[in-house]
């Protein structure tokens, strides 16, 4: 692999310029369709390191463009999709700031299909504001064999955030732990909290459970500063508020709540854009969820911001998987769809992370006296497409995520002491686990990954902390300064 750097200053220089411009929605997402080259490949286009104020080794890395190809980047503040070529141009060229960040040509061998790769080192500046600026960028290979003669990658947006941090939640209190750093704070909270999430810049830390009593609250905190600060406490009313999704939009939290008493399970409805008039409020709940008493334990959103999904733990009988339409062009906005039954899947189910673009669920379930399943159900038709036992070692699935790029996806076992990696690439490999390093008498409750995807970190039921390199499945580092918890938001 080749290794090249664009000048550092050009770099400072348009970020500390857009620095302000605020965004919202995952840290790294890659947008819009490639172009395939040779042998029908496209170039890849994803990083290396933490997208955050000076992280001098942050790179841009190019994958399966073709071998010993000429190859230019562009980037900009803004993405669109301009025909050109044949191929589709998704960077902006006309707002300003457009620029050339590398020109080059790729490794490998000459004219092989897919071989060509390059690294890009991309130092960013050490200026705390550019938080919140996305840096859109795309990659084109010369290659007779593409529309144009050129091939393309999607576009690929990265949100710089305030820099690395795991906040572990659980027994009446929220702990911090800068992994950059190795750094571990104890935040204190006098509710206690069964769920955390940032928004993308990794400003706000949002954190939902109960208060000193059994009424539900939603709490959003100011994540800039350390120990984190209390903003704002929110008033869910009546039940057990045991999971929360921030949309991709930033502007809005969904909070899956169970009312035992009531006989009822809903989905608050929480306004957390801070330049809203309406900003820490319960902007009401999600409309035509079928009656009774519904433990909603899991939820996810698809990046695209139209489709969320919600588990259902059952004791009994076929699990169950709410669709909500949350699109914010939609008229039915924050209206339940449809309700999918899943047979053959364990009637617990624990949770479910949603694919980019809605098409796709995963879930995992446990059930009385038999292995746990993990599946992969098409949304459209509510088929189970992929069905997955494991016997050996795993026991009680509890969290899943998803890579961002839907390569793979990893599991928490909180009665075990692993986490399952699941690679999701077509082939004979498709949803084959492999269990990754045993963490011995750790067992890890809630898993989150990185922003890159190289590390999947997970908070553990008693022992802290613990990070795994998901390629090789190795145990990198611990931190058990603080004790254990249930959920997990790293940035």
């Amino acid at each position: 692999m080749v290794s090249l750097q664009p000048s550092a200053l050009v770099a400072a220089f348009l970020l500390a310029s857009y620095a302000g411009a605020s965004s919202s929605g995952l840290i790294l997402k890659p947008y819009g369709p490639a172009t395939a080259g040779k042998g029908n490949i496209s170039p890849e286009l994803w990083v290396r390191g933490h997208p955050s104020p000076g992280q001098s080794s942050f790179r841009f890395e190019v994958s399966k463009g073709l071998g010993a190809g000429p190859a230019f980047m562009v980037g900009g503040f803004r993405q669109t999709k301009l025909s050109v070529l044949g191929l589709s141009l998704l960077v902006d060229p006309m707002t300003p700031g457009f620029f050339l960040p590398w020109s080059g040509v790729l490794g490998g061998g000459a004219g092989q299909a897919g071989a060509g790769s390059v690294s890009i080192a991309f130092p960013l500046p050490n200026m705390p504001s550019i938080a919140g600026v996305s840096l859109y960028t795309q990659v084109f290979v010369l290659d007779a064999a593409a529309p144009g003669g050129l091939s393309a990658s999607k576009g690929l947006r990265s949100t710089f955030n305030r820099g690395p941090l795991a906040v572990l939640c659980g027994h009446r209190s929220l702990r911090s732990y800068d992994y950059g750093r190795q750094k571990a704070v104890n935040d204190g909270t006098r509710s206690s909290p069964d769920d955390v999430q940032f928004n993308r810049a990794g400003t706000l830390l949002f954190a939902t459970g109960r208060d000193s009593g059994s009424a539900g609250v939603f709490e959003i905190y100011d994540a800039t500063v350390s120990p984190l600060k209390k903003l704002k406490m929110v008033s869910l009313g009546p039940g057990l508020p045991n999971h929360l999704v921030v949309h991709p939009s930033d502007t809005r939290a969904y909070v899956a709540i169970a009312d035992k008493p009531g006989k009822a399970g809903y989905v608050r409805i929480v306004d957390i854009d801070r330049s809203s008039s309406t900003f820490g409020t319960v902007l009401g709940q999600v409309k035509n969820i079928p009656a009774g008493l519904r433990f909603f334990e899991g939820g996810s959103v698809s990046a695209n911001g139209r489709v969320l999904c919600i588990a259902e733990f059952q004791f009994s009988g076929a699990s169950s998987l709410h669709v909500i339409d949350v699109d914010p062009s939609s008229s039915t906005r924050d209206t339940w769809k449809k309700t999918i039954l899943l047979p053959g899947v364990g009637s617990m189910l624990t949770d479910v992370d949603v694919d980019a673009d809605g098409l796709y669920a995963y879930v995992c379930a446990v059930s009385f006296g038999g292995p746990p399943t993990f599946a992969q159900v098409l949304l459209p038709t509510g088929r189970v497409t992929k069905l997955v036992s494991i016997s050996n070692n795993v026991r009680f699935p509890t969290d899943i995520d998803l890579d961002p790029r839907g390569r793979f996806l990893v599991v928490s076992c909180s009665n075990s002491s692993n986490l399952v990696y699941f690679p999701l690439t077509r082939g004979p490999s498709f949803m084959v686990p492999r269990l990754m390093q045993s963490a011995g008498k750790a067992k890890p409750f809630s898993v989150a990954l990185t922003p890159d995807s190289r590390l999947a970190i997970a908070a553990t039921m008693s022992h802290g902390f613990v990070a795994w390199d998901v390629a090789t499945g190795k145990i990198v580092w611990r931190n058990q300064s603080v004790s254990g918890g249930d959920g997990i938001a790293v940035r």
